[in-house]
Protein backbone atom coordinates (compact mmCIF):
# COMPACT_ATOMS: atom_id res chain seq x y z
CA UNK A 1 0.00 0.00 0.00
CA UNK A 2 1.13 3.50 -0.79
CA UNK A 3 0.80 5.64 2.33
CA UNK A 4 0.28 9.39 2.34
CA UNK A 5 1.86 11.10 5.34
CA UNK A 6 -0.10 13.92 6.94
CA UNK A 7 2.57 14.92 9.42
CA UNK A 8 3.94 17.71 7.23
CA UNK A 9 1.54 20.12 5.56
CA UNK A 10 -1.88 19.30 4.17
CA UNK A 11 -2.01 16.48 1.66
CA UNK A 12 -4.40 16.40 -1.26
CA UNK A 13 -7.62 14.57 -0.58
CA UNK A 14 -7.79 11.44 -2.75
CA UNK A 15 -11.40 10.83 -3.69
CA UNK A 16 -10.68 7.69 -5.71
CA UNK A 17 -8.87 4.61 -4.40
CA UNK A 18 -6.16 2.95 -6.39
CA UNK A 19 -7.09 0.06 -8.69
CA UNK A 20 -4.48 -2.34 -10.08
CA UNK A 21 -5.72 -4.98 -12.46
CA UNK A 22 -8.22 -7.16 -10.67
CA UNK A 23 -6.98 -6.18 -7.22
CA UNK A 24 -8.04 -3.33 -4.97
CA UNK A 25 -5.78 -0.96 -3.08
CA UNK A 26 -7.30 1.53 -0.62
CA UNK A 27 -6.11 5.06 -0.17
CA UNK A 28 -3.95 5.12 2.98
CA UNK A 29 -3.34 8.03 5.35
CA UNK A 30 -0.80 8.00 8.15
CA UNK A 31 -1.28 10.16 11.22
CA UNK A 32 1.82 8.65 12.75
CA UNK A 33 4.69 6.43 11.78
CA UNK A 34 3.50 3.03 10.64
CA UNK A 35 5.70 1.42 13.30
CA UNK A 36 3.92 3.32 16.10
CA UNK A 37 0.42 2.76 14.74
CA UNK A 38 -1.65 0.13 16.54
CA UNK A 39 -5.00 0.60 14.77
CA UNK A 40 -6.20 1.09 11.21
CA UNK A 41 -9.52 2.90 10.71
CA UNK A 42 -11.31 1.91 7.52
CA UNK A 43 -14.10 4.03 6.07
CA UNK A 44 -15.82 4.77 2.79
CA UNK A 45 -16.66 1.14 2.14
CA UNK A 46 -13.09 0.00 2.95
CA UNK A 47 -11.76 2.23 0.19
CA UNK A 48 -9.85 4.44 2.65
CA UNK A 49 -7.59 3.56 5.55
CA UNK A 50 -6.34 5.82 8.31
CA UNK A 51 -3.38 4.65 10.42
CA UNK A 52 -3.70 5.87 13.99
CA UNK A 53 -3.11 5.12 17.66
CA UNK A 54 -5.84 3.85 19.96
CA UNK A 55 -4.83 6.19 22.78
CA UNK A 56 -5.15 9.21 20.48
CA UNK A 57 -8.58 8.22 19.21
CA UNK A 58 -9.79 7.42 22.74
CA UNK A 59 -8.64 10.74 24.18
CA UNK A 60 -11.42 12.82 22.56
CA UNK A 61 -13.93 10.19 21.45
CA UNK A 62 -16.13 8.32 23.89
CA UNK A 63 -17.05 5.89 21.11
CA UNK A 64 -13.47 4.76 20.53
CA UNK A 65 -12.70 4.83 24.25
CA UNK A 66 -15.54 2.43 25.03
CA UNK A 67 -14.67 0.24 22.05
CA UNK A 68 -10.99 -0.12 22.91
CA UNK A 69 -11.44 -0.42 26.68
CA UNK A 70 -14.41 -2.78 26.63
CA UNK A 71 -14.75 -6.53 26.37
CA UNK A 72 -15.57 -6.40 22.67
CA UNK A 73 -13.42 -8.13 20.03
CA UNK A 74 -12.54 -4.72 18.60
CA UNK A 75 -10.53 -3.98 21.76
CA UNK A 76 -7.79 -6.32 20.58
CA UNK A 77 -8.33 -5.90 16.84
CA UNK A 78 -5.89 -4.14 14.55
CA UNK A 79 -8.57 -2.76 12.22
CA UNK A 80 -11.85 -0.96 12.90
CA UNK A 81 -14.33 -0.52 10.06
CA UNK A 82 -16.64 2.51 10.23
CA UNK A 83 -18.67 1.38 7.22
CA UNK A 84 -19.76 3.55 4.32
CA UNK A 85 -22.93 5.21 5.61
CA UNK A 86 -21.25 8.54 6.40
CA UNK A 87 -19.69 10.99 3.97
CA UNK A 88 -16.10 9.81 3.56
CA UNK A 89 -14.76 13.36 3.29
CA UNK A 90 -16.40 14.26 6.58
CA UNK A 91 -15.19 11.09 8.31
CA UNK A 92 -11.67 11.92 7.19
CA UNK A 93 -12.05 15.46 8.56
CA UNK A 94 -13.27 13.99 11.86
CA UNK A 95 -10.25 11.69 12.12
CA UNK A 96 -7.92 14.58 11.43
CA UNK A 97 -9.74 16.61 14.09
CA UNK A 98 -9.09 13.85 16.63
CA UNK A 99 -5.39 14.33 15.89
CA UNK A 100 -5.44 18.07 16.55
CA UNK A 101 -6.18 19.61 13.14
CA UNK A 102 -9.16 22.03 12.85
CA UNK A 103 -11.62 20.32 10.53
CA UNK A 104 -12.23 23.55 8.61
CA UNK A 105 -8.69 23.42 7.21
CA UNK A 106 -8.96 19.93 5.72
CA UNK A 107 -10.94 20.54 2.53
CA UNK A 108 -11.20 23.42 0.09
CA UNK A 109 -13.20 26.39 1.35
CA UNK A 110 -15.73 26.20 -1.47
CA UNK A 111 -16.59 22.61 -0.53
CA UNK A 112 -17.77 23.66 2.92
CA UNK A 113 -21.14 25.14 3.81
CA UNK A 114 -23.80 25.09 6.50
CA UNK A 115 -24.58 21.43 5.79
CA UNK A 116 -20.91 20.56 6.24
CA UNK A 117 -20.90 21.95 9.78
CA UNK A 118 -24.19 20.18 10.53
CA UNK A 119 -22.75 16.87 9.33
CA UNK A 120 -19.65 17.38 11.45
CA UNK A 121 -21.84 18.04 14.48
CA UNK A 122 -23.76 14.82 13.82
CA UNK A 123 -20.48 12.91 13.56
CA UNK A 124 -19.57 14.41 16.91
CA UNK A 125 -22.84 13.02 18.24
CA UNK A 126 -22.37 9.61 16.64
CA UNK A 127 -18.80 9.12 17.86
CA UNK A 128 -19.25 11.03 21.13
CA UNK A 129 -16.72 13.81 20.50
CA UNK A 130 -17.78 16.84 22.63
CA UNK A 131 -15.00 19.09 21.30
CA UNK A 132 -16.07 18.42 17.70
CA UNK A 133 -19.68 19.20 18.55
CA UNK A 134 -18.67 22.52 20.10
CA UNK A 135 -16.46 23.45 17.16
CA UNK A 136 -19.09 22.52 14.57
CA UNK A 137 -21.87 24.39 16.39
CA UNK A 138 -19.78 27.53 16.77
CA UNK A 139 -18.65 27.44 13.14
CA UNK A 140 -22.27 27.02 12.06
CA UNK A 141 -23.27 29.99 14.22
CA UNK A 142 -20.55 32.22 12.76
CA UNK A 143 -21.27 31.31 9.14
CA UNK A 144 -25.07 31.22 9.38
CA UNK A 145 -25.61 34.53 11.19
CA UNK A 146 -24.85 36.76 8.15
CA UNK A 147 -27.15 34.58 6.00
CA UNK A 148 -30.37 35.18 7.94
CA UNK A 149 -31.90 37.07 5.02
CA UNK A 150 -31.24 34.29 2.49
CA UNK A 151 -34.00 31.98 1.26
CA UNK A 152 -32.00 28.81 2.03
CA UNK A 153 -31.27 29.86 5.63
CA UNK A 154 -34.61 28.54 7.02
CA UNK A 155 -33.93 25.18 5.37
CA UNK A 156 -30.77 24.85 7.45
CA UNK A 157 -32.76 25.77 10.55
CA UNK A 158 -35.31 23.09 9.71
CA UNK A 159 -32.62 20.40 9.88
CA UNK A 160 -31.86 21.45 13.46
CA UNK A 161 -35.17 22.67 14.88
CA UNK A 162 -37.78 21.10 12.58
CA UNK A 163 -40.32 18.38 13.44
CA UNK A 164 -38.23 15.79 11.58
CA UNK A 165 -34.86 16.93 12.95
CA UNK A 166 -32.77 14.17 14.54
CA UNK A 167 -32.93 13.81 18.30
CA UNK A 168 -29.60 14.96 19.71
CA UNK A 169 -28.14 13.83 23.01
CA UNK A 170 -26.30 17.15 23.26
CA UNK A 171 -28.71 20.10 22.70
CA UNK A 172 -25.87 22.62 22.32
CA UNK A 173 -26.45 23.15 18.59
CA UNK A 174 -30.19 23.66 19.11
CA UNK A 175 -29.59 26.12 21.94
CA UNK A 176 -27.06 28.06 19.87
CA UNK A 177 -29.43 28.11 16.88
CA UNK A 178 -32.29 29.45 19.00
CA UNK A 179 -29.94 32.13 20.30
CA UNK A 180 -29.01 33.05 16.73
CA UNK A 181 -32.67 33.23 15.65
CA UNK A 182 -33.47 35.42 18.64
CA UNK A 183 -30.67 37.85 17.84
CA UNK A 184 -31.64 37.93 14.15
CA UNK A 185 -35.42 38.01 14.65
CA UNK A 186 -35.75 41.43 12.99
CA UNK A 187 -34.10 40.04 9.85
CA UNK A 188 -35.94 36.72 9.94
CA UNK A 189 -39.42 38.24 10.07
CA UNK A 190 -38.57 39.96 6.79
CA UNK A 191 -37.47 36.65 5.24
CA UNK A 192 -40.48 35.40 3.27
CA UNK A 193 -39.28 31.79 3.21
CA UNK A 194 -38.86 31.85 6.99
CA UNK A 195 -42.40 33.18 7.45
CA UNK A 196 -43.95 30.68 5.04
CA UNK A 197 -42.24 27.69 6.64
CA UNK A 198 -43.07 28.93 10.14
CA UNK A 199 -46.76 29.39 9.30
CA UNK A 200 -46.91 25.94 7.69
CA UNK A 201 -45.44 24.36 10.83
CA UNK A 202 -42.42 23.05 8.92
CA UNK A 203 -39.76 25.19 10.56
CA UNK A 204 -39.78 24.27 14.24
CA UNK A 205 -40.91 21.51 16.53
CA UNK A 206 -43.50 22.42 19.16
CA UNK A 207 -41.08 22.33 22.10
CA UNK A 208 -38.54 24.38 20.16
CA UNK A 209 -41.23 26.90 19.27
CA UNK A 210 -42.01 27.40 22.97
CA UNK A 211 -38.32 27.92 23.76
CA UNK A 212 -38.07 30.37 20.86
CA UNK A 213 -41.13 32.25 22.13
CA UNK A 214 -39.61 32.76 25.57
CA UNK A 215 -36.23 33.72 24.10
CA UNK A 216 -37.80 36.37 21.86
CA UNK A 217 -39.89 37.61 24.78
CA UNK A 218 -36.78 38.02 26.91
CA UNK A 219 -35.11 39.95 24.08
CA UNK A 220 -38.11 42.29 23.83
CA UNK A 221 -38.00 42.73 27.58
CA UNK A 222 -34.31 43.65 27.44
CA UNK A 223 -34.68 46.10 24.57
CA UNK A 224 -37.72 47.75 26.14
CA UNK A 225 -35.98 48.23 29.47
CA UNK A 226 -38.19 45.58 31.08
CA UNK A 227 -41.13 47.96 31.59
CA UNK A 228 -43.63 45.82 29.70
CA UNK A 229 -43.51 43.21 32.49
CA UNK A 230 -43.40 45.55 35.50
CA UNK A 231 -46.31 45.76 37.91
CA UNK A 232 -47.79 49.09 39.01
CA UNK A 233 -45.93 48.90 42.31
CA UNK A 234 -42.61 48.16 40.58
CA UNK A 235 -43.10 51.09 38.23
CA UNK A 236 -43.78 53.37 41.21
CA UNK A 237 -40.61 52.21 42.99
CA UNK A 238 -38.53 52.77 39.85
CA UNK A 239 -40.03 56.22 39.33
CA UNK A 240 -39.22 57.18 42.92
CA UNK A 241 -35.66 55.93 42.49
CA UNK A 242 -35.26 57.99 39.31
CA UNK A 243 -36.56 61.10 41.03
CA UNK A 244 -34.33 60.72 44.08
CA UNK A 245 -31.27 60.09 41.91
CA UNK A 246 -32.09 63.12 39.76
CA UNK A 247 -32.40 65.35 42.82
CA UNK A 248 -29.06 64.12 44.12
CA UNK A 249 -27.37 64.87 40.79
CA UNK A 250 -29.01 68.20 39.91
CA UNK A 251 -29.40 69.77 43.31
CA UNK A 252 -32.41 71.74 44.58
CA UNK A 253 -34.81 71.75 41.62
CA UNK A 254 -38.62 71.73 41.45
CA UNK A 255 -39.89 68.20 41.14
CA UNK A 256 -42.19 69.18 38.29
CA UNK A 257 -39.11 70.16 36.28
CA UNK A 258 -37.37 66.90 37.18
CA UNK A 259 -40.43 64.92 36.12
CA UNK A 260 -40.46 66.65 32.73
CA UNK A 261 -36.77 65.92 32.32
CA UNK A 262 -37.27 62.24 33.16
CA UNK A 263 -40.21 61.91 30.74
CA UNK A 264 -38.23 63.60 27.97
CA UNK A 265 -35.28 61.34 28.66
CA UNK A 266 -37.47 58.24 28.49
CA UNK A 267 -38.77 59.32 25.08
CA UNK A 268 -35.23 59.85 23.83
CA UNK A 269 -34.21 56.45 25.20
CA UNK A 270 -37.10 54.77 23.37
CA UNK A 271 -36.14 56.50 20.12
CA UNK A 272 -32.52 55.45 20.55
CA UNK A 273 -33.54 51.84 21.20
CA UNK A 274 -35.58 51.80 17.99
CA UNK A 275 -32.53 52.95 16.05
CA UNK A 276 -30.08 50.45 17.53
CA UNK A 277 -32.54 47.67 18.34
CA UNK A 278 -30.18 45.05 16.97
CA UNK A 279 -27.18 46.28 18.96
CA UNK A 280 -26.28 45.55 22.61
CA UNK A 281 -27.53 48.24 24.95
CA UNK A 282 -24.90 50.08 27.03
CA UNK A 283 -25.19 49.80 30.79
CA UNK A 284 -24.97 53.52 31.61
CA UNK A 285 -27.03 55.14 34.34
CA UNK A 286 -28.15 58.79 34.22
CA UNK A 287 -27.26 59.48 37.84
CA UNK A 288 -24.93 57.91 40.39
CA UNK A 289 -26.39 54.76 41.92
CA UNK A 290 -29.60 55.21 39.92
CA UNK A 291 -32.03 52.32 40.06
CA UNK A 292 -33.93 52.76 36.83
CA UNK A 293 -35.50 50.55 34.21
CA UNK A 294 -34.75 53.16 31.54
CA UNK A 295 -31.02 52.99 30.78
CA UNK A 296 -30.43 56.31 29.00
CA UNK A 297 -28.10 57.16 26.18
CA UNK A 298 -27.93 60.93 26.83
CA UNK A 299 -26.36 62.52 29.89
CA UNK A 300 -28.51 64.84 31.99
CA UNK A 301 -27.18 68.38 32.33
CA UNK A 302 -27.47 70.28 35.63
CA UNK A 303 -30.04 73.07 35.81
CA UNK A 304 -28.80 76.64 35.40
CA UNK A 305 -30.59 79.53 37.11
CA UNK A 306 -31.42 82.67 35.17
CA UNK A 307 -30.28 85.83 36.92
CA UNK A 308 -33.37 87.98 36.29
CA UNK A 309 -36.33 85.65 36.69
CA UNK A 310 -34.83 82.97 38.94
CA UNK A 311 -36.51 80.31 36.78
CA UNK A 312 -34.52 77.13 36.46
CA UNK A 313 -33.90 75.72 33.02
CA UNK A 314 -31.35 73.79 31.02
Amino acid sequence: MEAVSINDGVESWGMQPGWHGHGFRPRVYNCTNAVDSDIVVRFGGRRFEFYSVKATLSEKSGFFRRAFDGAFPIATADVVDLGDEDNRRHVYAMLRFLHGTPYTTIHARESMGLDFHLDMYMLGEQYDIPSLRRAAAQNFFLEATPLADKAYFPMALQKILGPDAPVMADPYLQELTIKMCTEQIETLIANQTFKDMALDGELMDGSVLVAMFFAVGERVRTLSGGDLWLSKEERFVNAQAELIAAEAAMGPTPRSFLARQIRAQRAQNAAARNIVIGMPQPTIHPFPAALTSHPPHIVYLPAVKKKKTGITSL
